[in-house]
């Protein structure tokens, strides 16, 4: 346990998620997924050299570790990227012998449909986000272009200064 502690600590992230499976301590596993996921530089290889290497025990307890991940939406990221490197990386055939695979991909699949749909509907709601915006920007259009473009003009002395329509020197 030092030793994850350690690594996690001097920003060693892949060394301490291989530690935190070995440990069986999902969270640590999270943590180190995170860490790996926020390196702009590193973050997808480093989670790509881990997915692709775990093996036995390491590969079914990642496996389940995603899948409770999954279920709950502000760990499903690191949970949906984990799950993207493992199915880019192994074949179908070898994660279908980790023990209780079957039973892993059933509930990782029925919250990966909940978390899509939910990022449709919030996906829907920046479209209505972006009428909203447009028919804003189309009322400080028309409140900036109060000037008739033909004559110059001002229209019903919407500036409330003396224009050529009072008759007053301008």
């Amino acid at each position: 346990a030092q030793a994850l502690s350690n690594a996690a600590a001097s920003g060693h992230h892949e060394k301490a998620a291989r530690l935190a499976l070995k440990l069986n301590h999902p969270h640590a596993l999270l943590k180190a997924v995170n860490a790996m996921l926020a390196d702009p530089e590193f973050g997808d290889a480093a989670l790509d050299a881990l997915a692709g290497s775990v093996k036995g025990k390491a590969l079914h307890r990642l496996l389940t570790a995603t899948r409770e991940w999954n279920a709950n939406a502000r760990h499903c990221d690191a949970a949906q990227r984990v799950l993207s490197s493992l199915l880019r990386l192994r074949s179908l055939d070898e994660l279908s012998t980790v023990p209780g695979a079957a039973d892993v991909v059933a509930a990782l699949r029925a919250y990966t449909q909940r978390h899509f749909a939910r990022a449709g509907r919030l996906l829907r709601g920046t479209y209505l986000l972006d009428v909203a915006l447009a028919g804003m920007g189309a009322l400080l259009d028309d409140e900036e272009g109060l000037l008739e473009p033909e004559s110059g003009r001002d229209p019903a002395g919407a500036r409330g200064g003396a224009g050529p329509e009072t008759g007053a020197p301008g």
